[in-house]
């Protein structure tokens, strides 16, 4: 039996796609796994240049950082915060004629040497001028105290309506051992 040079080339090709295919249906997951190695890689490199650029600020970050602070009142160790800078809240936004009709204060968190305190305003009323003169007076205090989330409703023509997100910022000191 004599194989044409025509039969020679068709099993070749066939040989080759049976190789191939097999060879695809093997080496896929492979394949997948190492294009998946080669994103993540990307995404590590990005996050190294990342944290070399924040290394390479750390100088400006920390001289900052006692710049700011210094600026934060200190209060005694076993001092209850929430209950002070509710009071805080209340003072101004009284002098500024902003009512704050539903307030919470949430759990102290410590960062560092740094602890913040956050106080969700549910619900507020005043006119724009009012909540204004409260925003910037809040900016002006003492402490450190940052609104971080506003939302502002429209109750008529000129009063208005919404709900805040206050943090207050500040440190302590250590309470001293008497022995």
């Amino acid at each position: 039996m004599k194989i044409s040079p025509k039969e020679i080339t068709m099993a070749f090709v066939t040989v080759t796609l049976v190789v191939f295919g097999v060879s695809y249906f093997f080496l896929q997951p492979k394949i997948d796994t190492w294009k998946k190695l080669v994103e993540e890689e990307m995404n590590l490199k990005q996050s190294i240049g990342a944290y070399n650029q924040m290394i390479a600020q750390k100088d400006y970050v920390t001289a900052r950082l006692k710049e700011v602070s210094s600026l934060l009142p200190v209060y005694p160790e076993d001092k209850e915060m929430d209950v002070y800078w509710m009071s805080v809240m209340d003072s101004i936004a009284n002098k500024n004629n902003l009512v704050i009709t539903k307030r919470q204060a949430g759990n102290e968190t410590k960062t560092g040497s740094i602890y913040e305190l956050p106080i969700e305003c549910r619900e507020w009323a005043g006119d724009l001028d009012s909540l204004v003169h409260f925003l910037f007076d809040l900016q002006a205090e003492g402490g450190m105290m940052d609104v971080r989330q506003l939302s502002i409703k429209p109750k008529t023509k000129s009063n208005l309506n919404g709900r805040f997100l206050l943090y207050c910022a500040y440190t302590r000191e250590k309470a001293e051992n008497n022995d």
